[in-house]
């Protein structure tokens, strides 16, 4: 370690005393994200043809007083959704400990 005249020249100014300090430290900010979800009409529409399947009948109606059917058919189904959010942030915090 060097004397503390020997760091003053003799105007009393400082020479040759450079310092280097490092410090590793953690900052933090808290921030809060809100989502947000629009959504307009939903509009469906049918496409091809529908498909009919005869089937078993089963429970009530036996025999020769009912038919039964399995029907399906391709449909398309527009769902307009925006996505948005609102975004808090905090007050940003320092963790000053000493300097390594």
């Amino acid at each position: 370690m060097l004397d503390y005249q020997e760091n003053y020249a003799p105007d009393g100014k400082c020479k040759d005393c450079d310092a280097v300090v490092k410090q590793h430290t953690n900052v933090a900010v808290p921030v809060a994200i809100k989502p947000e979800v629009h959504t307009g009409p939903v509009k469906v529409s049918c496409f091809g043809k529908p498909v009919i399947i005869p089937t078993p009948c089963t429970g009530g109606g036996k025999g020769c007083d009912s038919c039964c059917y399995v029907i399906s058919q391709r449909i398309s189904i527009e769902i307009p959704v925006k996505f948005d959010a609102d975004v808090f942030i905090g007050d940003p915090s320092i963790d000053c400990s000493v300097p390594d």
